[in-house]
């Protein structure tokens, strides 16, 4: 009796548990930049595992960032309602407030011209996005002549 509510607990983990430590890929939803192989709005994934770059996958369409020119890259929350004061209030009383994260990535492209995008996702993939390039992308956070951090590297802002 006892072994067989011993194995019914180790099933019951076995499926309860197994997803939890599944490792899926994030969605994230190409909102815009200067990216043309991509259309604005596109779902895709974003691949971290290469150690030369940031790989952006959604169906046939693809763009890839290499660490080594990034320049810059940003975090920003946004809320996802805007209303006034009072609405915000009783809104509030009923509904969590949600918010949207955004990342910004700024590098250097083909022939030295500038390219950006931003990307929208669930905070644990836009965070785990942050962390990445903060360990691979290390020129986009060293500080300018004068000692200061020139670009934002990450810092987060509210908008």
């Amino acid at each position: 009796m006892k072994s067989a509510s011993t194995s019914l607990v180790v099933a019951a983990m076995f499926f309860i548990g197994g997803p939890l430590f599944a490792q899926e890929a994030q969605q994230v939803v190409y909102v815009r930049g200067t990216v043309h192989a991509v259309r604005e709005g596109a779902a895709g994934t974003v691949d971290k595992s290469s150690p030369s770059a940031l790989r952006f996958q959604s169906g046939q369409e693809s763009f890839s960032v290499p660490y080594a020119n990034i320049t810059s890259f940003r975090f920003h929350q946004e809320s996802q309602y805007h209303l006034g004061v009072l609405p915000a209030i009783a809104f509030g009383l009923f509904v969590p407030w949600a918010r949207r994260h955004f990342v910004t990535i700024t590098w250097t492209g083909e022939n030295s011209v500038p390219e950006v995008v931003t990307l929208e996702g669930p905070k644990s993939a836009t965070e785990g996005l942050l962390e990445v390039m903060r360990a691979r992308a290390s020129e986009a956070c060293k500080p300018g002549p004068r000692g200061i951090e020139s670009q934002s590297c990450g810092t987060q802002s509210f908008e």
